[in-house]
């Protein structure tokens, strides 16, 4: 693709990437070398998701180890992601990536994709945007017959363009679909970039020959198999991998199971009503699954069906227990940008970023208003399955390397 100069006026080409390193591995130090060569990119800004992760689970590291890994890999700035589009559907998440990195003047936008063909991407996204009477009418039907919506939407969009029917059945395709149009919704001056992804979303095998999944490294570490996450991380990230799991800051997935079930078992109808997602009654099949669920796995298993995918009924969960409702996520982007981290030769990306659209927040005292009040809830939850104290947003502090 043709490479256009910056717009703006300082003259150097800013790249973003909206991502979640969870944990960072060689897949991601391949896109971000990619990224910076083949865009000759001055810089690199990467938006990471805090506490939660969009498929619905809080982060197997602390975001300050996430952040570190990250700028030792080549990322020149981290800001974050907060848990109020975090933990969201595809839209959600890419809504408040994409207004942070365009809005602090990012060129580019660099994603990975199964399929990594910009104008197939560029017309599915276009028609989600637009759609027909006819494909409107073809999703009716497939959510009619008890199909979860993501399916629904690829199988109406395979029934008129048949090789861009399986784009939807990707995640990463569906993310990068989601960025597109945040970018066609919002008329955003930030270029989108496709890598191609090699590796399976949701490996769980871990091999000397192809790039890793998150998936399998993260299993990986919870079975203990540190031969294997030495072979899928960067010596960096694995030094500071290490660490964390010596030092108790790698949080189990059953850490939270008890205070996930009785947060549920306790909601009042009021709160039950107000839940963000009302679709057919979910919040009340959640509620009647979790009075005999003994375990976030067994809860999600009893409330998952065809309709309700598992990401879905996840994301439900951890939104019911942060005390989140239907007006929590009626706000269009994050007020401001919070830095996480910074290279200390980044000066003048401080400079370009602190001139920008949106405030840089660098200081705990500038963390006001509710977006912050819910994110250092989701820091102090996601802190509780660790055994650590309240206040960690406030005091995380800007991680420099």
């Amino acid at each position: 693709m043709p490479i256009s100069e910056p717009s703006s006026s300082h003259g150097k080409r800013v790249v973003g990437v909206i991502a979640e390193y969870n944990p960072f591995h060689l897949g991601h130090l391949h896109h971000l070398q990619y990224t910076k060569e083949q865009l000759k990119a001055d810089y690199l800004v990467v938006c990471i998701s805090t506490c939660f992760i969009q498929r619905g689970e809080p982060a197997l590291l602390s975001v300050k180890d996430r952040t570190a890994m990250a700028l030792s890999c080549g990322a020149d700035a981290i800001i974050a992601l907060p848990a109020l589009w975090s933990l969201r559907e595809a839209e959600g998440f890419a809504l408040g990536g994409v207004s942070l990195l365009s809005s602090l003047g990012c060129d580019y936008l660099s994603f990975g994709a199964e399929d990594a063909d910009l104008d197939m991407l560029w017309q599915v996204a276009s028609l989600l945007e637009s759609p027909s009477d006819t494909f409107s009418d073809l999703l009716r039907e497939h959510l009619a017959r008890g199909l979860s919506f993501p399916r629904a939407q690829a199988e109406a969009m395979r029934a008129l363009y048949p090789k861009a029917g399986s784009v939807l059945s990707s995640p990463n395709n569906t993310l990068a679909i989601a960025y597109l149009r945040q970018i066609l919704r919002t008329d955003a001056a930030i270029q989108p970039f496709a890598v191609k992804r090699t590796s399976s979303y949701l490996s769980s095998q871990l091999t000397a020959h192809t790039l890793p999944s998150a998936s399998a490294v993260r299993s990986a570490v919870l079975q203990g198999n540190w031969p294997a996450v030495q072979h899928a991380l960067p010596e960096s990230c694995l030094t500071i991998l290490r660490s964390a799991a010596l030092e108790g800051r790698i949080l189990r997935p059953d850490a939270l199971d008890t205070a996930v079930l009785f947060s549920l078992r306790s909601l009042s109808p009021a709160r039950l009503s107000a839940l963000p997602d009302q679709d057919g009654g979910l919040p009340d099949r959640l509620l009647l699954a979790a009075k005999d669920a003994c375990s976030l796995e067994d809860l999600v298993r009893r409330t998952a069906t065809r309709r309700y995918t598992v990401a879905r009924v996840r994301r439900l969960i951890w939104q019911s227990v942060l005390g989140w409702d239907k007006k929590t996520l009626r706000r269009d982007s994050p007020e401001g940008a919070l830095l996480l981290g910074v290279r200390q030769d980044a000066s003048e990306l401080l400079s370009i970023l602190g001139s920008s659209r949106i405030p840089l927040l660098t200081r705990a005292q500038q963390l006001q208003g509710e977006t912050w009040e819910k994110e250092a809830l989701a820091w102090d939850l996601w802190a509780l399955g660790c055994r650590k104290g309240t206040g960690s947003l406030y005091r995380n502090g800007i991680v420099r390397i």
